[in-house]
């Protein structure tokens, strides 16, 4: 795929739990992580980070420009 190290963020701690600890989750998410970390044995490390939606303005501040709101965090 070209990339050796690669870091996946994402807003939801239980994707971080289940990507972390797959075997926990006997459930559609669990299948999920299976697939996510099949797909990461290409790479040389993968590593899985929360990153809570208010504290990603990389990407949360462009998407509230297009759609033209005050605030995409609830909660």
């Amino acid at each position: 795929m070209g990339y050796r190290m690669v870091l996946l963020e994402t807003g939801c701690l239980q994707v971080v739990h289940a990507l972390r600890n797959p075997s926990s989750i006997y459930n559609e998410s669990g299948q999920i992580a299976e697939d996510i970390l099949s797909i990461g044995q290409s790479f040389e490390h993968l590593s899985f980070q929360f990153s809570p939606c208010c504290t990603n303005q990389v990407t949360h501040v462009p998407i509230k420009m297009a759609a033209g709101l005050d605030a995409l965090c609830f909660g």
